[in-house]
């Protein structure tokens, strides 16, 4: 009996750190599936930020000939990685018969690379020729934020151009973003092109106050209905996942939790089965 409790303790730590383990290495990555013709000429099947794991590329070391790269919206390589196209295959012959070699047209490729928000482009070369290039903007005055457009690399897409401060609220102004020109809501006013509480500074955060109208009397990580992202030790209660990086320390923290939860009840049934005995 105490050799299937021993037993039953590892594998659920087990099971639990592998849990956790594989939780805190999802991350957002560019993903690209590619096909890449032998004759240096590349089509591009899908492209999107999801999560997962980036793929793992070949060291620089090995002198292969086709290498990926991100670039920057300053031109600055991010990332490289070099990728080890084949054009040849082995197919299972039929048994008895000799393995016989097969040149391909193309090569398919399914890669993760790391997420930068920064991101201009992508580009493939084959040895040091250019041959393929995918542009993350697009222009098309919509903000695709899972086609990696952000207000750093597509500032025609993400950003609209206002004017505040000509005591017209226009289209794209807003009261967090112009409250000299769009005012404030009730009981609030603007204090430097920000609406803060007229009550803020009495130590009580009111029903329309929060962090950021009045970090005086809402401090950060207070359920405040404002997500405040701020790195302190506690998980904003009002954030969605990724947005306090505080909230995934708290969340090892309530797994450790639950493994000594599994840990307790299993010492209680093996109190109990040795009374049984």
């Amino acid at each position: 009996m105490n050799g299937k409790i021993t037993a039953i303790v590892i594998l659920s730590l087990f099971i639990l750190l592998n849990y956790v383990n594989a939780q805190e290495m999802l991350e957002d990555v560019f993903y690209f599936h590619l096909i890449i013709y032998k004759n240096d000429t590349v089509t591009l099947d899908k492209f999107e930020i999801i999560e997962g794991v980036p793929s793992d590329f070949p060291g620089i070391s090995l002198s292969l000939n086709y290498s990926i790269l991100l670039l920057s919206t300053e031109n600055n390589v991010i990332f490289r990685g070099q990728l080890p196209i084949s054009f040849t295959a082995y197919p299972m012959p039929p048994e008895g018969q000799p393995e016989v070699e097969v040149m391909l047209n193309e090569s398919e490729q399914y890669l993760r690379l790391p997420y930068f928000e920064n991101i201009d482009r992508m580009e493939i070369y084959h040895d040091n020729k250019l041959i393929f290039t995918y542009e993350i903007c697009d222009v098309n005055n919509l903000c695709e934020d899972r086609k990696g457009e952000t207000t750093l690399n597509c500032p025609d897409d993400c950003e609209l151009k206002i004017t505040c401060g000509n005591n017209k609220c226009e289209t794209g102004e807003t009261q967090e973003n112009c409250c000299k020109d769009c005012g404030c809501q009730k009981g609030m006013e603007c204090v430097n092109n920000k609406c803060v509480s007229e009550k803020c500074g009495n130590d009580k955060c009111d029903a329309n106050e929060n962090y950021n109208t009045c970090s005086k009397d809402c401090p950060s990580g207070l359920g405040d209905g404002y997500c405040d992202g701020v790195k302190d030790g506690l998980c904003d209660p009002d954030c969605q996942k990724n947005e306090d990086v505080d909230c995934n320390s708290s969340k090892l923290f309530i797994y450790i939790i639950i493994g000594i939860v599994i840990i307790g009840l299993i010492f209680l049934i093996l109190i109990k089965s040795r009374r049984g005995e």
